[in-house]
């Protein structure tokens, strides 16, 4: 009985192919649609952020009432007054992406996403590396000599794994650094960074973002 349902079934939806391509083109949509929201929902409420206490982690913004803006950027003087005066912020961090090319001799120079982070990030997000060390207040100074820290599949690719690159000094975007850490395969905060040098610590620099954790 079923495969002669199943015959019937094929016999019906050859002879009026319009109706077919409709039905075929429904479920392709729905399917589709589903797979999007269901995608959408995993990824922002079934599966939690991959920091410890993501739910204490709050995305700072200004807002300029006269000129309608709601959710707008923080300037370098009020990230240092909120970090400064505030008493009930655990930990505040600030960081933007930018441009960040390495030439260090031993391969061709290769540009990467890369973010300039206040020294304090990496501890907000609760995310250490797993070699090396995570940036310090020393390094976040004027005049301290510059640091970073790799993404993994920069390690792994450019490095080929090599524990020797820490201590190191690498020519990024001209200048020397030394590497002092590596963060953890698929770890790309913010988005696809995959470099981090401490910010320049002058008031001209415009964070992209603000985080803080509340106690």
């Amino acid at each position: 009985m079923l495969i002669q349902d199943v015959r019937y079934a094929v016999r019906s939806l050859l002879k009026n192919r319009g109706f077919t391509a409709i039905a075929v083109a429904c479920l392709s949509l729905g399917i589709g649609v589903n797979s999007t929201i269901f995608s959408v929902v995993d990824g922002v409420i079934l599966r939690p952020y991959p920091y410890p206490d993501a739910d204490q982690i709050v995305v700072v913004s200004s807002t300029n009432q006269k000129e309608g803006v709601t959710r707008g950027g923080v300037s370098y003087a009020d990230f240092k007054d909120f970090r400064d005066s505030s008493s009930t912020l655990q930990t505040l961090a600030a960081f933007t992406q930018r441009s960040l090319t390495i030439a260090d001799g031993t391969s061709d120079p290769e540009r990467f996403m890369g973010t300039t982070a206040s020294w304090t990030l990496f501890h907000l997000l609760g995310t250490p590396p797993i070699e090396g060390r995570n940036f310090s207040a020393a390094d976040d100074t004027p005049g301290a000599e510059p640091v970073v820290l790799l993404g993994y599949d920069v390690w792994e690719g450019r490095y080929q794994k090599d524990r020797g690159i820490i201590g190191r000094a690498i020519n990024i975007n001209g200048r020397p650094h030394t590497v002092i850490g590596v963060m953890p395969p698929r770890f790309m905060f913010p988005e696809t960074s995959r470099l981090w040098v401490p910010l320049p610590c002058t008031t001209k620099w415009a964070p992209s973002g603000v985080l803080y954790r509340g106690t």
